[in-house]
Order: structure tokens, then C-alpha cells, then sequence
């Protein structure tokens, strides 16, 4: 979000309220991104202060994601990718966030009436992995065009991964693709080192989310965050790559 806000022509004050930074902070991004393109912008802790999202808070999450992505792989099973497809048959895939797609990925963008689930742009979800390696963003594909974001996070201590910052584009929805990128990252995680069990929250009033994450197998574990319903399902190790 900093650098589009940059391109747009915003000046650094004015992105600095946009995402509740400090102004030399908004610089650093700016000086790194032009440095060294998307990977540069991920060495900078972009913003302060807590953000809520669909999914859990940020605050709730603690571990190191590169320690939990040894031994993951986003395409490491022809059969798994075989059977992850839309209702058109496309093939629904996870991509990581790279130099070439991550303008595509910061424009998804939901229906109006959904922004109060989810972030209106998908630029914010890639902000939050900025911030200090908590979270780790990619790409939802459709036979290799994006078509939406996920993020998902690695707890420590309660040794549960997290999937949050499910969003698919408003063109995209009604054909599947949520339902196919869920099984995807529940995939990518189960491949995980110590994968246990694989939370997320929504907010009550997301029956779509609520029915979608039901029939993945999640089910309440009567905790909430920010008023948001808990969920969890423990890895199957029938999932695992």
C-alpha cells in the first residue's frame, strides 16, 4: 500500500496517516522498495500500531514464519494440484509474492458489501507481511492469472497455524475459487514442520465464510478475537504432502 501510494503520487505525510506510520518509517519503504523491488519492501517494518483483519489479529501471533516454511512447498504435489480446481476447471494454485505480481495482488479488490469483512484491497494484506516477517502473503492463482490473496502465520506458542486475509476478487467469486484456495493453503500447511492444527477467524455476520469454513472441517473453539468466532481443525495426515 505505501508503494502504490507513492506511485499515485501521495506525498509522505499523507501515506504516513494512510497507514498510521511514523513518516521516516514511510521513507525507508520508499528508499528499499526502489533499491530492491518487492523483496527490498519486506526488510522494513512498515507500520506500528495494530490492524484488525478477516482472520486473526496480528497481535495474537508469535513464531517465525521462515522457521515454519522449511520443508513446505506450494507445488510439490502434481496429484494435490491436479484436484484443486474451479467450477470451470481452472487449476487453483498459491504463488509467492514476487516483483512480477504483486500490483495484481494489491488490486483485488471485493464486492462494496463485503468490506466490512475483509480489507478493500488486497495492498493491505501485503503491508501486513511487511511487518516484521509475522505473516507471509501469496497470490491466489487461477491457471496462473491472480484471482485473490492469502496469508497465513505460524503461533509459537499454542503450535497452531493461522490462515488469514482470504480474498478473492469480486469478478472471480461464485466460481469456486475460495473453496479451492482453502484446501490449498490447509495443504501447504499440513506439509509444515510441526503442523498440529490450523486456525482462522470471521466475523459472525460472514454466513458465506461460516458455511465455507464448515465444510472444511473447521468448528468453534469458543474463543474469539476482536469479536471475530475462532476456528480451528487439526491436520489431517492424510493432507500432508
Amino acid at each position: 500500500m505505501v508503494v502504490l501510494a507513492s506511485a499515485g503520487g501521495n506525498t509522505v505525510p499523507a501515506i504516513a496517516r494512510l497507514v498510521q506510520a511514523d513518516e521516516d518509517t514511510i521513507r525507508q519503504v520508499i528508499h528499499r522498495f526502489n533499491e530492491m523491488g518487492m523483496a527490498g519492501a519486506g526488510d522494513v517494518e512498515a507500520c506500528g500500531g495494530t490492524y484488525d483483519w478477516a482472520g486473526s489479529r496480528s497481535a495474537s501471533i508469535s513464531g517465525d514464519v521462515g522457521d515454519q516454511s522449511r520443508g513446505m512447498s506450494l507445488m510439490s504435489d502434481e496429484t494435490t494440484t491436479r484436484l484443486l480446481r474451479d467450477r470451470s476447471g481452472r487449476t487453483i494454485s498459491l504463488a509467492e509474492i514476487t516483483d512480477d505480481n504483486w500490483r495484481a495482488v494489491a488490486d483485488v479488490a471485493p464486492h462494496d458489501e463485503q468490506r466490512r469483512f475483509v480489507a478493500a484491497l488486497g495492498a493491505r494484506y501485503l503491508l501486513l507481511s511487511m511487518r516484521g516477517g509475522l505473516w507471509h502473503s501469496l497470490a491466489i492463482e487461477a491457471d496462473n492469472a491472480v484471482v485473490g490473496h492469502v496469508m497465513w502465520a505460524y503461533d509459537n506458542d499454542a503450535g497452531t497455524h493461522w490462515i488469514g486475509g482470504m480474498l478473492i476478487d469480486a469478478a472471480e467469486q461464485g466460481k469456486g475459487v475460495g473453496r479451492a484456495a482453502l484446501q490449498a493453503t490447509m495443504r501447504l500447511l499440513s506439509g509444515g514442520q510441526n503442523a498440529q492444527e490450523i486456525r482462522l477467524s470471521y466475523h459472525l455476520d460472514n454466513t458465506a465464510a461460516a458455511r465455507l469454513y464448515a465444510d472444511a472441517g473447521f468448528r468453534p473453539t469458543g474463543d474469539t478475537e476482536d469479536g471475530e468466532i475462532v476456528v480451528a481443525r487439526p491436520v489431517n495426515p492424510a493432507t500432508r504432502h
